[in-house]
């Protein structure tokens, strides 16, 4: 397979391109919204224990009671 190794290289540098115009920095913005939006929303909705992350990855944990941080079998 030797001959698809400009077309991967082609690929990777495309890659590169999308970071360095602005994608870490976008995706830490929407992060940023999210995690606003998600936290907000735990005020209207008991079964939001907590809400966690960084950038677009993030955690929310469902939960029966915030107190014991039951798992919300049931509710889910």
């Amino acid at each position: 397979m030797i001959h698809a190794l400009p077309l991967g290289c082609v690929a990777a540098l495309v890659d590169i391109e999308v970071i360095e115009e602005g994608l870490i920095e976008w995706t830490e913005r929407l992060g940023a919204y999210l995690m606003d939006r998600l936290r907000g929303m735990m005020e209207g909705h008991r079964v939001i224990g907590y809400v966690k992350g960084r950038g677009l990855p993030i955690g929310v944990e469902i939960v029966g009671d915030r107190g014991s941080k039951r798992p919300a079998v049931e509710e889910a």
